[in-house]
């Protein structure tokens, strides 16, 4: 599907020579819609199970774009200490796309009335396949960084879908509803932003400097 990325704003960061980069990121096109089955599960033919792939705002902003700075060289002295948690409700993951750190914890948690299946396959932290019954948690710690993005899904419920990223440093974003995002603490000098949506094949744009002007 055609998806329109455009930087908004460019502003200096808070301190030294940081910088930050913010923007927004637009959808164009009609947006497909999927008939999603829910199957026999009381639970979810109550819950009424919406396909969320495209969740686009009124001024067509697309939600779920996870940007990334691509600088191999970036450093953080920082580590997140609170777990991202995804939920299991009303038959679907929440949030549906995770970033995680290396080392910080990743919960898995079941608000529903009826059992879950959580799995996914990742290539350096290897693969996790766990039953959560009703108001379970599970945690898990990563070692290792991934490459690309794994696929969140339940086995009981084929429909429920989520992406789970490993990352090992913090700049990153995740677009909201509006299609916005911000990303800071940035050195000054030329950045890749990379965009990466399930509906899209991985976009780069180039930024002459995170302190500065586009191009």
């Amino acid at each position: 599907m055609p998806i329109s990325v455009g930087i908004l704003l460019l502003t200096l960061g808070l301190t030294g020579q940081l910088g930050s980069v913010s923007g927004r990121v637009v959808f164009e096109g009609e947006i497909p819609i999927l008939e999603i089955d829910p199957g026999n599960d009381s639970c979810c033919v109550q819950a009424e199970p919406k396909d969320e792939r495209f969740v686009v705002g009124p001024e067509k902003g697309l939600a779920n774009v996870v940007v990334l700075v691509k600088m191999p060289q970036l450093e953080s002295d920082s580590q997140p200490i609170d777990p991202v948690v995804v939920h299991n409700e009303n038959c679907a993951f929440r949030p549906r796309v995770a970033i995680v750190w290396v080392g910080q914890p990743f919960v898995m948690a079941n608000a529903d009335p009826t059992t879950h299946n959580m799995n996914a396959k990742l290539r350096r932290n290897g693969h996790f396949n766990l039953v959560l019954p009703p108001e379970d948690r599970r945690e898990i710690v990563f070692d290792q960084a991934e490459t690309k993005p794994a696929i969140l899904a339940c086995n009981i419920h084929p429909f429920m879908r989520g992406y789970l990223f490993v990352l090992d440093h913090p700049h990153f974003a995740l677009t909201d509803e509006s299609g916005r995002f911000a990303i800071v603490d940035l050195p000054g000098g030329a950045l890749t932003l990379q965009f990466w949506h399930e509906g899209s094949r991985l976009t780069e744009m180039e930024i002459a400097s995170s302190t500065g002007e586009l191009w």
